[in-house]
């Protein structure tokens, strides 16, 4: 996994998105990732990501054999770690694997949950956390 900015700057917050931008997304950042066969991913609208193809399927295959109360809880562990991150700004580089490593464990594990069946299947979409209801949310894209 590959963050491509930092995070300085990040106000704490309640909640945290992670967001797959549409396959026809017009940042050219977004469309390297995608030509190289890796998955995009914005964190908190301030980080862009990418999630390597062997680590989205050795990921995807750990989250098929975890039950859906193991969801849950890894989504809200994850979640409630990257809200951390955030609130933890402006000093991104010690934690700044970390966060991206949250944010992808975030998403794939929210996008399993609601029940997308395979890495290639993946929509544009955001999963967002919200530490007050302590779950992950998917929400498609437009």
């Amino acid at each position: 996994m590959v963050a491509y900015s930092d995070y300085a700057g990040l106000e704490a917050t309640e909640a945290v998105e992670v967001s797959c931008p549409h396959r026809n997304c017009p940042d050219s950042a977004v469309q390297q990732i995608r030509l190289r066969g890796n998955l995009p991913l914005w964190i908190g609208g301030k980080v862009l990501a990418e999630l390597s193809q062997t680590d989205l399927v050795e990921s995807w295959s750990a989250a098929v054999e975890l039950t859906p109360g193991e969801l849950s809880r890894m989504c809200q562990i994850a979640g409630e770690r990257l809200l951390r991150a955030f609130e933890d700004a402006p000093e991104p580089a010690p934690g700044l694997s970390e966060m991206v490593t949250d944010a992808a464990v975030l998403f794939l594990l929210g996008v399993r949950s609601h029940g997308v069946s395979t890495p290639d299947a993946i929509p544009a979409c955001t999963v967002s956390f919200d530490a007050e209801h302590g779950r992950a949310k998917m929400a498609l894209s437009a």
